[in-house]
């Protein structure tokens, strides 16, 4: 087979950690083994497609960010955290976000405002809460949504993770609640993703955090220069061999079946843009004849490689494709969506290629090509 290999870079990013942070209010503790929570940074970028509308040409609008939010450079933003609380027995956290982010649009009919923005994590399930002012498009209202239950987070089971004197959630799901679909100007419905969420939280006098022995404080600052990677597609081999038996059918009195080489696909770009996998094969071609590309199916599998580190992407298979609805036109092997794309997969398929009746007997090699993008 003949595997197309496709490669996308991004700039190196510059990632900083630094101890000894602390800003605005503190949460008080809820039990002996609840500690405060009294800074950090959190990264929410709302909804890419909703941030993409509003700078569009569409509605011609404007982003405003307000007390201490600021824009990375995806697009993304990283909010201050303020306060909260976390314990180390039951794993429950808050952590309060300060800030404000405002979205103008169609010359002021479509405004959105997001602002005292907060994470509750408890028994493994996480809710983001928010004070919301939407003005419809459709109605041209202007409603105020108090600490509304704005998305589900999916935290797979576990929790924030201590280390030293820092919280980390690294980035989870989010899912556009009930309560929170009308806070969002009437732009999407419950159960729609928004943009993955997590956060980086100095925890007061947690291990490793406060003065050290003799009363003197000592801070370090770290910094770690990461480069992005690039969207890379390798298989396993080059030639798969299919092997036949005779079967009865209108039209196809053999069937051929084998299995794909797997092909690993590994996107270390750190922006979760997503990526897709197809295939399309050439007619099979014989000293004395041919078999038709579309007469060659497919049964693609995928599955993500868990390396331990952060939270494992998603890939989906494609669909069933079967011989004479086949791979004469490009068909998805496997898919990654946005925001969930980062990381190394596999991907494979069993192979069944139906050779027509009027098929002369004799030897018939055709061209398999893997597409990524």
């Amino acid at each position: 087979m003949n595997l197309g290999t496709h490669r996308i870079t991004r700039g190196a990013v510059a990632v900083l950690a630094a101890a000894g942070l602390a800003v605005g209010a503190t949460a008080l503790p809820a039990s002996a083994a609840s500690t405060a929570i009294t800074g950090g940074d959190a990264d929410w970028g709302v909804k890419l497609s909703f941030r993409n509308y509003i700078n569009g040409p569409i509605a011609h609008g404007t982003t405003t960010l307000t007390d201490g939010v600021t824009q990375n450079s995806d697009g993304t933003y990283n909010w201050p955290v303020v306060s909260g609380s976390y314990d180390s027995v039951t794993g429950d956290t808050t952590v309060a976000f300060g800030g404000k982010v405002a979205y103008d649009g169609h010359g002021g009919l479509l405004q959105l405002a997001i602002e005292n923005v907060r994470v509750e994590i408890s028994g493994g399930q996480g809710d983001l809460y928010a004070d919301l002012t939407s003005k419809s498009l459709s109605s041209g209202e202007v409603e105020d949504f108090p600490d509304t239950n704005l998305a589900d987070l999916d935290l797979g089971g576990g929790a924030p993770v201590l280390s030293g004197g820092t919280l980390t959630l690294a980035p989870v799901a989010a899912t556009l609640t009930e309560e929170g679909a009308p806070a969002f100007a009437g732009f999407y419905t419950a159960g729609t993703a928004l943009d993955p969420i997590g956060f980086s939280a100095t925890v007061d006098g947690g291990p490793g955090s406060g003065p050290v022995p003799g009363g003197v404080s000592a801070d370090q600052e770290i910094v770690a220069e990461v480069a992005g990677g690039p969207l890379t597609l390798s298989v396993a081999g080059d030639t798969v061999v299919l092997t036949g038996s005779a079967v009865s059918g209108a039209g196809l009195n053999q069937r051929a079946s084998g299995e794909l080489n797997t092909a690993t696909v590994s996107d270390l770009r750190g922006t979760g843009a997503g990526w897709n996998l197809v295939g399309q094969v050439s007619d099979f071609a014989g000293a004395t004849g041919s078999i038709a590309a579309s007469n060659l199916g497919w049964t693609p599998s995928a599955a993500v490689v868990d390396d331990g580190l952060g939270v494992p992407g998603r890939v989906a298979p494609g669909a069933v494709v079967l011989p004479g609805q086949g791979l004469g036109s490009a068909r998805t092997l496997a898919g990654s969506p946005a925001g969930s794309s980062a990381g190394t997969f596999t991907a494979g398929a069993g192979l069944e290629l139906g050779v027509p009746a009027d098929v002369a007997p004799g030897s018939y090699a055709a061209t398999l090509t893997l597409t990524l993008s």
